[in-house]
Order: structure tokens, then sequence, then C-alpha cells
């Protein structure tokens, strides 16, 4: 076992007994230096990819929730509805079973987690609701537009085929 006592250590040489006892200050500028310039080029590229992850969960959200309210109006038949909120940034299904009860509004909040989003507009040929028949059949069709920062969303919603698609 090799044994390096204090004595042996010298100071004007520390690799020469091949010992060297910490990082230069220069070495630990460099290595701050790239991380930062690292982080002022990923840090852009990272809230775009958020933003456009954040507008297409909380678009594909209301597709869902646009045949899931169709759905429910066909299997019970009777006429169900969503109604959106753009001042608050919600929408809710009306008379939708929640938890195994029925005749609970199912509010969702596209501002908090896990979307974060906004409702930009929401236009059902005047007004802001969607009502299905007993038979899923919605009686107008329209848009919504949800946006994260500069990025945006629309939903069209088709009266005749009654079908969502992400634009």
């Amino acid at each position: 076992m090799l044994m390096i006592s204090p004595h042996d250590y010298d100071h004007r040489n520390p690799g020469a007994n091949g010992w060297c006892p910490a990082f230069s200050l220069l070495e630990i500028i460099v290595v701050l230096s790239i991380v930062t310039i690292l982080s002022a080029v990923i840090m852009p590229w990272y809230a775009g990819a958020l933003a456009r992850y954040r507008n297409d969960a909380a678009a594909r959200r209301v597709v869902a929730d646009l045949e899931r309210v169709s759905k429910e109006a066909m299997n019970t038949s009777t006429s169900h509805a969503l109604t959106f909120n753009v001042s608050g940034d919600n929408y809710r299904l009306v008379n939708i079973k929640r938890f195994g009860q029925k005749n609970l509004t199912n509010i969702v909040e596209l501002s908090s987690e896990p979307y974060y989003t906004t409702i930009v507009t929401a236009e059902f040929e005047g007004g802001d609701t969607v009502v299905f028949d007993g038979y899923g059949n919605p009686d107008k069709g329209g848009s919504v537009v949800i946006g994260f920062g500069s990025t945006q969303k629309t939903i069209v919603f088709d009266k005749l085929s009654a079908k969502a698609t992400i634009h």
C-alpha cells in the first residue's frame, strides 16, 4: 500500500506525485460557461415543447369529452350538454355520471394541472353550449381555441358527422 504523507506533497507542482487536490478556478469557470451556454440554447426549445405538449393534451381532452358526452347521450337516450366558460378557462359536462353517481356536473379546469392552458374562444353557432340529443347527435357545430403561451390549437366540431378534429 502506498502512503503519501503531507511532507511528500510538492505544492509547487501538484501533479508531480500523481495527487491533485482540487479543480482549478479556470476549470470551474470553463465548466460553468459551457453549462450556461447549453442552458441558454435548451431552455427556449424546452419551453416551446412544453407549450405544444400542454396544448395538445388539452385539445385531446376536449375532443375526448365531446365524444364522451355524445356517447353518454346515446347510451342513456337522454340529452346531455357540454358548456364552455371562456372567462373561467373551464367547461362543464352536464348530467354525466361521476364516481358512480348521477346528475353531477363534471367541471374540467383547463387552467390548472396538468394543462395550464386557456380557452381563447368557444363558438358554437352563437353560443358556448353543445347539446346532444338521445341519439348522440349535436344541436350545433363550432370551434374551440385552446392556448398556452404563444401557441394555440383549434378544435373544430362538425355538426353533421358529430366528430371533433384538432387543427
